[in-house]
């Protein structure tokens, strides 16, 4: 079964610079991130964004965000604590 994503709720982590969103793999839960740097490349986010500017910019393009999420989880390209970490190069 492919990831999928019904939670909502996100939040900045500071330590790596990210949005944190989840999704589950048969009732597991994986943890995504998408980096500041990919949401200033990709997404609109201010160079300097905090974490409210970085999570505005996700939730404008979270779909798009999502769908990569998905195909990166699907080629299992994972990074070695089981999390999907999206940086520039993955959009």
């Amino acid at each position: 079964m492919p990831l999928q994503f019904s939670d909502a709720k996100r939040d900045w982590d500071v330590a790596q610079k990210a949005v944190s969103f989840s999704g589950s793999d048969n009732g597991k839960p994986v943890r995504c991130l998408v980096t500041l740097d990919a949401l200033v490349t990709h997404f609109g986010a201010p160079r300097n964004a905090d974490g409210d500017q970085a999570i505005r910019a996700f939730d404008r393009c979270r779909p798009v965000i999502e769908e990569q999420a998905l195909m990166k989880h699907a080629r299992r390209r994972l990074e070695p604590t089981g999390e999907v970490k999206l940086g520039p190069r993955d959009f």
